[in-house]
């Protein structure tokens, strides 16, 4: 009896670890999971597994504000993480197709879309040296300047991570989270 205890303390813990990692998704159908709600959950968790500087403007800032650039991106499931609470600090989503917004100092995550990808990769250079963390969903979104790129591997959502860039960005990246993502050759 006291091992059974012991491997459900372990399962426990285990499921504990593979819910914060993936984050919130619900099953559609049979076990069929929603691309867009694994994305939402993989901002959230790396809002989590990266730290910011604990100095300058981001001490002023009383909200985290994770930026998009489209409507519909903000009113779908991103709209879900509004009102949670990250790094001591009540997230704030940001429609910046709506609000007049400074990406580089207002921003502490600017997920880029798809349908934004173009626009928005000359917008890119403009948030350098801002500790902005960029995500974005494009193939090469990493190579060309992104700091993590979400990648669709086997049906299965993963990331790239520019370390390098974070660090010069004054972002620190979880060793846990740098364990987890796909890395490059």
């Amino acid at each position: 009896m006291k091992q059974l205890n012991i491997n459900n303390k372990i399962i426990a813990a285990l499921m504990t670890c593979a819910m914060c990692l993936c984050g919130p998704v619900t099953a559609q159908r049979s076990g069929e999971v929603d691309v867009d709600q694994l994305k939402v959950a993989f901002v959230y968790n790396f809002s989590k597994y990266f730290s910011w500087p604990q100095d300058g403007k981001w001490l002023e800032v009383e909200t985290f504000n994770i930026c998009v650039d489209d409507a519909n991106v903000a009113n779908g499931q991103f709209k879900t993480l509004t009102g949670q609470s990250v790094q001591e600090r009540t997230i704030r989503l940001v429609d910046l197709s709506q609000d007049d917004v400074d990406i580089g100092t207002s921003c502490h995550i600017w997920f880029v879309d798809r349908a934004n990808y173009r626009s928005d990769l000359k917008r890119l250079e403009g948030v350098y040296g801002n500790s902005v963390l960029t995500i974005g969903e494009h193939p090469g979104f990493v190579s060309q300047g992104g700091i993590v790129e979400l990648v669709l591997v086997d049906n299965r959502l993963r990331f790239k991570i520019d370390a390098d860039l974070a660090e010069r960005e004054q972002l620190a990246v979880s060793s846990r989270l740098m364990s987890l993502a796909i890395q490059e050759d």
